[in-house]
């Protein structure tokens, strides 16, 4: 009877240590990934910065300055033209037409 005590307690110890084994590299393995995820975002970070940057230079006044010149576009104020907004008529009853 203790013979075979001692051999299930070896083979739970065994299993028990293969089950840690796995865990131990899962966790190593989630490390790895999170460290990836982490470079990758970083790069991305900086990436997004950088375009950040792309998109002030390219708005500053200076630069828009020289693309109107270099598309021959007029610099003059435009001119302002009235808008008149014609709403429909809305008749409610039949239209007689009158006869002149």
């Amino acid at each position: 009877m203790a013979k075979s005590l001692a051999i299930v307690a070896c083979v739970t110890a065994f299993l028990l240590c293969l089950v840690a084994i796995k865990d131990h590299a899962a966790l190593i393995r989630t490390g790895y990934e999170v460290t990836a995820l982490e470079r990758a975002r970083d790069g991305l970070e900086m990436e997004a910065a950088r375009s950040r940057e792309q998109v002030n230079q390219l708005g500053s006044p200076a630069v828009l300055s020289r693309l109107v010149d270099d598309l021959g576009l007029s610099r003059a104020y435009p001119r302002e033209f009235g808008v008149v907004r014609v709403m429909p008529i809305r008749i409610d009853g039949p239209v007689l037409a009158k006869k002149d």
